[in-house]
């Protein structure tokens, strides 16, 4: 009950607001038919670790899954600098440890055009509850890339195109 009151305010938000000393660089196009949305966050002083990007995105935002990046930026037509690299959802890195789903990795020092589609590559080390890493905090460069709560999201089917999986609740940590 809470996650919908929570999305039916976000979809009442029409400009979401990056957090904790946080920027918005920009905001990607809406899609017809999809009501999630993505956004990238920065702090500008580059004052927080890439493990807690996620506390930059707007309240009901997530780091967002290689699945939604792919899905929500059709024309998307900005360009990022190498420097402020984009780093989205931590996943579980085998045979240990995380990494960030990390936009741009494949043309390293090139400016990453936010409307390509990218593969799923998590370059920037992390960690996560169920997968811990003692990488530190020594990426406080990069940007948050954050979407917002699909309304689909935890109930147990997965609707395509915005989830990889659901398993019935609405938490990115299991």
């Amino acid at each position: 009950r809470g996650s919908t009151i929570l999305s039916l305010l976000i979809l009442l938000d029409p400009k979401p607001v990056c957090l904790n000393n946080a920027g918005t660089v920009s905001i990607a196009p809406s899609l017809p038919g999809i009501s999630s949305t993505m956004m990238l966050c920065d702090n500008p002083q580059d004052q927080t670790c890439e493990q807690d990007q996620a506390t930059l995105c707007p309240a009901g935002y997530h780091l967002c899954s290689a699945t939604e990046f792919n899905t929500l930026n059709d024309n998307w037509n900005v360009a990022i600098p190498a420097a402020k690299r984009p780093v989205g959802q931590i996943y579980c890195r085998k045979p240990r440890g995380a990494g960030h789903f990390t936009l741009g990795y494949v043309s390293y020092n090139s400016a990453i055009q936010l409307k390509l589609d990218e593969p799923l590559k998590c370059a920037y080390g992390s960690s996560r509850p169920q997968c811990t890493a003692s990488y530190g905090c020594n990426d406080k460069f990069v940007s948050a890339l954050c979407c917002s709560v699909n309304l689909a999201c935890g109930n147990g089917v997965v609707n395509a195109p915005l989830e990889e999986c659901d398993d019935g609740n609405t938490s990115d940590d299991d």
